[in-house]
């Protein structure tokens, strides 16, 4: 019995990676308790890699000025000023308070 269990399991984890669903959907539209699901997937080592010390993997770096992005205040007029990071907050004190 548990043979054939692992084997339903391994065709839903094959119809499931190929569906284009996310785990808790395929579960829910198969009525598989989605606990389940994951201890099978683990069990039956479905998308598990082994990564060994010699194995390379490429990695791409990013500066952190990459994720931050700067604010543009809107004023009257259609004037706006746009506050990029790493900005200077005297001279923007300086810009509003004599635009007040």
């Amino acid at each position: 019995m548990p043979h054939e269990r692992n084997e339903e399991m391994q065709a839903h984890l094959d119809t499931w990676k190929s569906s284009g669903l996310t785990q808790v959907e395929y579960c829910q539209q198969h009525n598989i308790k989605p606990h389940i699901f994951t201890y099978y997937k683990s069990k039956l080592g479905y998308g598990s890699t082994k990564v060994t010390s010699n194995t390379l993997m490429p990695v791409q770096i990013v500066s952190e000025q990459s994720h931050r992005s700067g604010i543009t205040i809107n004023l009257p007029d259609n004037l706006s000023i746009d506050v990029n990071p790493g900005f200077d907050s005297h001279t923007l004190q300086q810009v509003l308070t004599l635009l007040k």
